[in-house]
């Protein structure tokens, strides 16, 4: 039994199934930037810090994974994306950390949720319901966020 011959053929076929994986990514996220969408695979989305709102913990230029996640997984202290509604924020896909247990409400049977921003002198955000959030934070990605920043540069 030839060990390097199989260990060639393992490496061959995970290297593969990489490439076959990044290039459906890029074509799904492709696909949904242009049709105004957030780009979006197996509940789980891909989306890029903006605003410094939640420094230090997440930074301008972030890659960060959100997970759909039901409204009673999210607890406080979470960090969660929603799509705003109100004011400035309609429209836009907001990342902030839940500041209170979300409750809920008899009149309108929603569950309602606080969040803001974590840096000094972020206020909180107007109450947002269940129906707007698109997830909970799963992870940053290291380094993607670097790579995106260097394709969009103009130099």
């Amino acid at each position: 039994m030839d060990w390097k011959k199989i260990f060639s053929r393992i490496r061959l076929v995970l290297g593969s199934i990489l490439v076959a994986v990044l290039f459906v990514t890029l074509i799904i996220t492709l696909i949904s930037r242009v049709s105004g969408k957030t780009p979006e695979m197996f509940g789980i989305s891909l989306l890029r810090i903006s605003s410094d709102s939640m420094e230090p913990e997440l930074m301008v230029g972030d890659i960060i994974l959100i997970k759909n996640t039901d409204i009673e997984q999210i607890n406080e202290g979470d960090i969660i994306s929603y799509r705003g509604e109100k004011s400035s924020y309609a429209g836009k896909i907001i990342t902030h950390k839940v500041v209170s247990e979300p409750t809920f409400s008899e009149d309108d049977g929603v569950y309602y949720l606080t969040t803001a921003g974590i840096r000094e002198g972020a206020h909180v955000d107007p109450e947002i319901k269940h129906t707007q959030v698109v997830g909970k934070l799963l992870c940053v990605v290291p380094l993607l966020g670097w790579v995106y920043n260097f394709f969009l540069t103009w130099y």
